[in-house]
């Protein structure tokens, strides 16, 4: 044997061996029958191989002829078994044609070995010498090409073509990861066909590599088929492990598992069945799954395990033990197809305690439904996103709206001005988890503004996750009248209380007025002495204006409206006014720092200040003392919170107020906010005071403390929570500014001459021309006559027969674009917003200053202009 046939003898022994692993495989699997044709295919490529090596090791050429017929032969049995694997591998031949093709290659077979004398033989160089690389030359006989060998050339590529097409329809099926070889394999042997094809006609010279690429085809799938049988075996290796896992979580399960058929009977059941039920195991497997069932529902289900919840779905059901005991389960099951069987897996879990548990739950929520709809007051039940989950009977009779007609919206209850506090405390709930307690107002369904006072608290799911709110609103609105009174009360009490003072500072006042205006009549012929006169006498007519201005303003009877304001000036003033109203032998010290910003009425807080204030007077009132009044930033933690009873932590401002007086001791310390208690004499006061404090302070939802010993004096403190830490509030000095002038015609209408004459006087100083009036009737009749005179209208409001805003709206009925500025020192009925309605432009509070006079006097010509 030359060396050059080494080669096909090496490929042989492979082909042989790769065919006889692969045979072996379909006797222990015989149903994948792609295994046999595959073994025949890799024998039938070894045979030729085999041809081959004897091809090229003959020593004549007769034998050179006869080992290319077995060629011929060996072609003709690899197309028939290669044939028949394309058709095991792809699953998508025509029958009819691999029949057809298989004849004709038996046929050939037959023909390459009986048939002889139609065949001719030549002794021909198959190609021109040439030395491989490897360095041996090759040269050996062929049959001459003949009809026979013709015939087989075109049907071999008839054949070609056609298991290519189904190479690529297999492929192009969604089995790309199985086509892609055999597309591989059927190039190759293209790729050897044509170069055996151009060598054998002379179109270049090389050597025959048929035979390796059909090597190389049956390489390509031997190597992927037993990939696909090392996946096998690992599949097979997990399946194991994964069903002694199934069987490990089967027998170890909490929850009672059993498998049956669809006709109910049982298949197995694990230990927690048979602890679940009391039945042992084989027990199990001799009934049905009606048998476990409690009577009241036995064959009532059988339909719909078998139907609805094989799927994947859950149902509830009763089981009965052993014993007799009626258990209720939860059931889930799944329908699975193993080893050719329909089985159902079933997993039941004795929900026994949970039954017990929802059975409490609803017990109690009937409760709390009863306790809700006996409750007086409205009461809302909120989901997380603000939504309303249930209103009691209360709340639909109070505010006028059902749970139905609000099925996915808010409740659109919230006045605009209540919004930011709303919006706040909801805030504050959520984030400190506590419940919130305040006053607001809301609408009913029909407008009606409701005073109210809010509770909520925070509800919560069984993982303490918050899941929503519960809201108690109980009407106050009667509540509000009844204090409001009682706030009027107690300050006309206060103003009782304080008379003395204020008389003794108006008696100082006017003193001082009295005597600059000696002084000024004494120094006529010193200009510079009357000026200066003059001037203390202005300051002492602002100071009086000051002190009424700060009494109207206590004891005014108003709707009260909270805003952002600053403490700092509010306490400033009213320790300003307490000055000059308490006696000599009280001192006051003040320390009032804190400039930060809090929601709240200023009348209201004027009045916490006087209240406390007054009381701490009267408490030294025999002995004297120092009153002191502080204000400072504090900050409540939850370091400090338990010292603070109750207080929710945040940002606050601290007003205190301290005196030296006699004290109190601690049964009446316990009792201060109780309305009508008291420490004073009957004639000193009615003990509405602190009350008041007390009903003011909740409603800005702050907080009061009281502190307070037998001869050590009192200490109230007031927590005011705080919205923004610093008040944007220009503190620059003002600027001296020129006065505007003006040459327009004025209307000025006063019944107090003295006014009159010195508003003229002022007003033609700056240049305007002034016509006085000293009523509404003959002020009306110049005006109709003459309406285009006048440029601008000035009226006092309280004057005799016609009053100011009368007045007003006569002139606007003749020229309704004429500007109009309403003066009033004190008006019960008359207010800026009310002017405004009325279509008059400015709004004045006398006594005016000029540069007021003239500014305001500027602004309503320009704007009016405009």
């Amino acid at each position: 044997m030359s060396t050059i046939s080494i080669p096909p003898v090496v490929m042989a022994t492979l082909m042989f061996y790769v065919g006889f692993y692969h045979f072996l495989i379909y006797l222990r699997k015989k149903d994948n029958r792609q295994n046999l044709t595959f073994a025949f295919s890799c024998f039938s490529v070894g045979l030729y191989s085999i041809c081959c090596a004897g091809l090229y090791s003959v020593s004549s050429p007769e034998l050179g002829v006869e080992w290319q017929r077995f060629q011929v032969i060996t072609l003709a049995v690899l197309g028939i078994t290669f044939l028949w694997f394309i058709a095991d591998y792809t699953g998508q031949t025509n029958k009819k044609i691999v029949m057809g093709f298989t004849v004709y290659y038996v046929f050939a077979a037959l023909a390459g070995l009986f048939i002889r004398s139609d065949l001719t033989w030549t002794s021909v160089a198959s190609i021109k010498e040439i030395r491989l690389p490897f360095g041996y030359d090759i040269r050996y006989d062929e049959m001459t090409p003949g009809v026979l060998t013709d015939l087989q050339g075109i049907v071999g590529l008839l054949f070609f073509i056609y298991i290519f097409m189904v190479s690529l329809k297999f492929y192009r099926s969604e089995n790309k990861e199985n086509g892609m070889p055999l597309l591989i394999a059927i190039i190759l042997l293209f790729a050897g066909l044509m170069n055996d094809t151009f060598v054998s006609s002379g179109g270049y010279n090389f050597i025959y590599i048929l035979e390796y690429s059909y090597i190389g085809m049956i390489l390509v799938f031997t190597f992927f088929l037993t990939n696909n049988v090392i996946k096998a075996g690992e599949i097979k290796v997990a399946l194991r492990e994964s069903e002694e896992r199934f069987r490990m979580l089967f027998d170890e399960a909490p929850d009672a598992i059993f498998t049956f058929t669809l006709d109910d009977r049982i298949i197995d059941a694990n230990a927690a069945a048979s602890k679940m039920l009391g039945y042992e195991r084989k027990e199990f497997k001799t009934m049905t799954v009606a048998d476990l069932q409690a009577p009241e529902i036995r064959g009532k289900v059988g339909s719909v395990l078998r139907n609805e919840l094989i799927h994947g779905k859950f149902f509830e059901g009763l089981d009965i033990h052993k014993d007799g005991t009626i258990i209720p389960i939860e059931v889930h099951n799944h329908k699975m197809h193993i080893k050719g069987q329909d089985i159902v897996l079933s997993v039941v879990r004795d929900i026994s305690e949970r039954k017990q548990v929802e059975e409490e739950l609803r017990k109690n929520e009937e409760k709390l439904k009863a306790i809700f709809e006996a409750n007086p007051d409205p009461v809302a039940v909120y989901d997380i996103n603000g939504y309303p989950l249930y209103l009691n009977p209360a709340f639909t009779e109070s505010f006028g709206w059902t749970l139905n007609e609000l099925q996915g919206k808010r409740i659109p209850f919230v006045p605009e001005d209540q919004q930011e506090i709303t919006h706040l405390k909801i805030k504050e709930i959520y984030e400190s988890g506590n419940s919130v307690r305040f006053e607001t107002k809301r609408l009913s369904k029909h407008g009606k503004i409701i005073d109210t006072f809010l509770s909520a608290a925070i509800i919560k799911d069984l993982q303490g996750i918050n899941n929503g709110l519960v809201v108690n609103l109980t009407d106050i609105t009667e509540q509000k009248k009844i204090e409001a009174q009682l706030r009027q009360s107690q300050k006309m009490e206060a103003i009782g209380t304080l008379a003395g003072g204020i008389a003794h500072d108006f008696n100082n006042i006017l003193s001082g007025i009295f005597g600059y205006t000696q002084l000024a009549g004494m120094n006529l012929d010193d200009p510079v002495k009357t000026k200066k006169n003059l001037d203390q006498l202005g300051k002492g007519a602002q100071r009086a204006a000051e002190l009424v201005q700060q009494i109207l303003t206590f004891s005014r009877q108003a709707e009260y409206k909270k805003k952002s304001l600053e403490l700092f000036f509010i306490i400033k003033e009213a320790v300003k006014f307490l000055r000059s109203s308490i006696p000599t032998t009280i001192e006051i010290q003040e320390k009032i720092l804190s400039r930060a910003m809090v929601l709240a009425d200023p009348t209201q807080v004027h009045q916490v200040v006087m209240n406390l204030c007054t009381n701490a007077y009267h408490a030294m009132l025999d002995s004297g003392g120092t009153l002191f009044v502080e204000l400072n930033d504090v900050e409540i933690t939850p370091q400090n919170h338990s010292t603070l009873n109750s207080y929710i932590p945040g940002h606050y401002v601290k007003l205190e107020v301290r005196d030296t007086g006699h004290g109190m001791n601690k049964k009446a310390l316990e009792r201060i906010f109780d309305p009508y208690f008291t420490t004073k004499d009957t004639d000193k006061g009615t003990g509405l005071g602190l009350a008041v404090v007390d009903g003011i302070v909740k409603e800005h939802n702050g907080y009061i403390k009281a502190y307070s010993k037998v001869g050590h004096g009192s200490t109230f403190q007031v927590f005011w929570p705080v919205i923004e830490k610093k008040s944007s509030h220009d503190f620059s000095k003002k600027k001296k500014i020129s006065l505007p002038k003006g040459t327009e015609q004025i209307m000025f209408v006063d019944d107090e001459i003295d006014i009159l004459v010195t508003s003229q006087k002022i007003l033609e100083s700056q240049g305007y021309k002034v016509a006085t009036f000293q009523d509404g009737i003959s002020a009306l009749q110049a005006f109709t006559k003459n309406p285009d005179f006048f440029d601008l209208v000035i009226t006092d409001m309280t004057m005799p027969q016609m009053a100011g805003d009368e007045l007003a709206v006569n002139i606007l009925r003749i020229q309704k674009e004429i500007p109009i500025i309403l003066c009033t020192g004190f008006s019960e009925t008359m207010s800026e917003e009310k002017a405004a309605s009325l279509g008059i432009k400015g709004f004045l509070l006398k006594p005016v200053l000029k540069k007021d006079f003239v500014q305001k006097i500027c602004e309503v010509l320009n704007k009016n202009k405009n």
